[in-house]
């Protein structure tokens, strides 16, 4: 998540996302055209699996919180590749 919002110049903020989820600031009508409708749970249900899920994106390392701080500069270039370079399945 952090590396997608570095890559579109957009800081990522797990408190602004989390807030976002919880106020219900989201399209859900985008998501009904995802899901077959007697598929998708309640909106309430929904909003509270997400919370807990990705609460952990609260807890960024200081490689990730740099990134993050970096998103409009793009200055970390080679942070970012070591991060993703970390990611990527050694084979």
């Amino acid at each position: 998540m952090v590396l997608k919002c570095w890559n579109a110049k957009d800081p990522f903020s797990a408190d602004r996302l989390m807030n976002k989820i919880s106020n219900e600031k989201y399209d859900w009508n985008d998501l009904q055209r995802l899901v077959r409708p007697h598929l998708l749970p309640p909106y309430r249900r929904i909003i509270n699996d997400v919370l807990s899920h990705y609460i952990y994106l609260r807890d960024l390392d200081e490689n990730l919180i740099q990134i993050a701080a970096d998103s409009r500069a793009h200055k970390k270039k080679v942070l970012v590749k070591k991060v993703i370079d970390e990611l990527a399945p050694q084979h």
